[in-house]
Parts: structure tokens; sequence; C-alpha cells
């Protein structure tokens, strides 16, 4: 048995986990482009339902007044 096998086989858990998000997380693309993916998104979301003749209304609740 050599040395790198034997640290092989003591890894905890947590040092497995570990090593599944930092190879997960090495696949994400830098947060600056992920920023301007989802400002595209919104852009090409808002034009589509803009398009699709989509509004959004809402009324204002009043709760300081009370009903008789």
């Amino acid at each position: 048995m050599s040395a790198g096998e034997s640290i092989r086989e003591r890894k905890t858990l947590l040092q497995r986990l570990l090593d599944g998000i930092e190879i997960v997380g090495n696949k994400v693309p830098h947060p600056a482009v992920i920023f301007l993916i989802l400002c595209a998104l919104v852009i090409v979301l808002s034009h589509l339902f803009y398009m699709l003749g989509t509004s959004v209304t809402y009324q204002i609740i009043d709760r300081r007044r009370t009903s008789s």
C-alpha cells in the first residue's frame, strides 16, 4: 500500500462532501457572467411579455380605514 492510497482511505465524509462541492463550484461560471446572463434573460422576458400584451395591476389596501 502506497502513501497516496492510505491518505485516500482516510478521507472523512465531510471531506468527501467538500471535495464534491469544490468540483461543482469549479464548473460554475464567474459571478459577473451569471449576472450578465440573468440581465439578458430579464430583458428578453420583459420584451416577450410586452409583445404578448401582458400587464400588471395592483391595488393598495388601506388598512388604516375601519369599516363600520
